[in-house]
């Protein structure tokens, strides 16, 4: 029989250990609810994970609205593809677009059409040598088959007649009227590249996933482990980090950074928490001000 102090001291223990997992669980699932720069659009704070991983966002010129990636975050681990779905900036109107399997978003420059990579399947995780561009306005989908299979970031060209994307070392581009590809750059220590406005190339070897400003004078991209924003003056090179208010979570983790049309504004995915044993689902974030949070040196 268990006596009075046994099951005192139990409980006793029993309530730390509860109080010391909820404690800790809000170090990495809390978000800066102070940052009023910081905007939740597609996910659910409150949950630890939400029912669609998202990933991939990127914004529409033409009338604002976020297209990005979701699929059931209960399936096929933390591959950043699936449908696709659009939002409005303004956190209306959240719906799925297109259902497949998809990689490597991207919305051309007049906000008309999308392109995304084709997976075959997720588990085994296999890419296919398919680029689909899709007619927003009628859904009209055209296939392009290329030449590799598992293509880097997709980039439209100006007049939406080039897609552009790394594969073994280069850079090639698909021209879309003849279906014809061609090698247009090496890129043997390449970590992020875009386009500027006027379709000269842009490469960066430290900055991933980069994104040139609408002016073309900054370059956004994260750092080799996923946790901090990085921004780059184009002009001078000068490589700056930006402030830890600038992420949603503290031991989490951020991707897919994309400028609003507005300068000085992002979409981007972060997930709550990453490491080794676990990971949480994706999420759609705005920022704000993103220059303010430039870290002062």
């Amino acid at each position: 029989m268990i006596d009075k102090e046994s099951l005192d001291r139990w409980f006793n223990t029993s309530l730390l250990m509860l109080l010391l997992i909820t404690f800790l669980n809000s170090l990495c699932r809390h978000p800066y609810h102070t940052n009023p720069d910081l905007r939740l659009l597609v996910g659910d704070t409150l949950t630890f994970d939400d029912s669609i991983h998202c990933s991939n966002p990127v914004v529409s010129p033409k009338d604002k609205k976020v297209y990005y990636l979701g699929r059931p975050s209960d399936s096929h681990g933390q591959v950043n593809a699936g449908s696709i779905y659009t939002i409005n900036f303004d956190g209306t109107d959240n719906k799925k677009f297109l259902e497949g399997k998809f990689y490597n978003l991207a919305v051309s420059r007049d906000g008309e059409k999308l392109a995304v990579l084709n997976y075959r399947s997720y588990e085994p995780l296999e890419p296919d040598s398919l680029i689909l561009v899709i007619t927003i306005s009628t859904l009209q989908i055209d296939s392009f088959w290329i030449s590799f299979r598992g293509v880097g970031k997709i980039e439209w060209n100006k007049d939406g007649n080039y897609l552009y994307y790394p594969a073994h070392s280069m850079i090639h581009r698909l021209h879309l009227p003849t279906r014809s590809e061609e090698v247009v750059d090496s890129i043997p220590r390449l970590v992020g590249y875009d386009l500027f406005s006027n379709d000269l190339i842009y490469l960066d070897s430290m900055v991933f996933g980069v994104q040139i400003s609408p002016n073309d004078k900054y370059a956004i991209g994260i750092g080799s482990d996923c946790r901090v924003f990085l921004m780059r003056n184009i002009e001078t090179q000068k490589l700056d980090t930006l402030s830890g208010l600038a992420e949603p979570y503290a031991q989490g983790k951020v991707q897919y950074p994309y400028w609003h049309p507005e300068d000085n504004t992002i979409v981007f995915m972060a997930q709550p928490y990453w490491g080794s044993m676990q990971q949480s689902s994706g999420e759609i974030w705005i920022l704000k001000n993103v220059f303010d949070y430039i870290k002062k040196k």
